[in-house]
């Protein structure tokens, strides 16, 4: 049977070595146990990579079948290898039309404590980044622009290029980051080519650089 992963193990140990420990500032205990238990070396499942051939394929069908905001979203992901985090913290002004150019500086995640969305840094300090834009990524930006201040003049909402890119169905917050994962996966199913995640596409890009 298959065990625990190695996480979790090392999560069980440090919770009962906190209540061992406890047990020893009440004096019920002289000594900590967990002192001398060794962890089992971790193991690693290799990550599930597209090649050329598969990317092509995701990418032709992307094209063909998903609403633009997807389009954009997985264009950004496969072409430029962003962090879903990144790509869903981006607003209109990060991406200079004229010079074409995406500036990363901030990054959205799902708070399971709060059960909602939340703007913070990026990953680390270099994740502050400017990098450059293909010409596919700019006309697929200028369509969903586009249709996006369509939408929200019709639904009698301002737009800004303050704006976050990729909102829920109200514009009133961030959209989940769960959606595009989500929407991706049953497209891929329902036309029966492999989908491995939003990141994975970030490691297909460093693969190929």
């Amino acid at each position: 049977e298959k065990g625990l992963a190695y996480k979790t193990i090392k999560h069980y140990r440090s919770f009962i070595s906190e209540v061992f420990d406890y047990a020893i500032r009440i004096e019920m205990l002289s000594k900590n146990p967990c002192v001398n238990v060794k962890l089992p070396p971790p193991t690693y499942t290799k990550k599930k990579i597209y090649t050329p051939e598969q990317a092509i394929e995701f990418v032709e069908l992307l094209y063909s079948e998903a609403p633009l905001k997807y389009q954009l979203f997985a264009s950004i992901a496969i072409i430029c290898g962003l962090r879903r985090s990144e790509i869903v913290g981006l607003r209109y002004n990060d991406i200079n039309i004229e010079k074409q150019i995406l500036r990363i500086e901030r990054a959205a995640n799902y708070s399971r404590k709060n059960k909602e969305m939340y703007v913070g840094n990026t990953k680390t300090e270099s994740s502050s980044r400017i990098i450059k834009l293909p010409q596919v990524i700019i006309d697929i930006f200028l369509k969903y622009k586009t249709q996006e201040i369509y939408q929200k003049t019709f639904m009698g909402i301002e737009h800004s290029d303050n704006d976050f890119l990729f909102c829920d169905t109200t514009y009133s917050n961030i959209m989940y980051n769960g959606m595009p994962y989500n929407y991706l996966k049953k497209m891929c199913k329902r036309n029966g080519i492999d989908f491995y995640g939003i990141h994975s596409m970030r490691h297909f890009v460093a693969s190929i650089m």
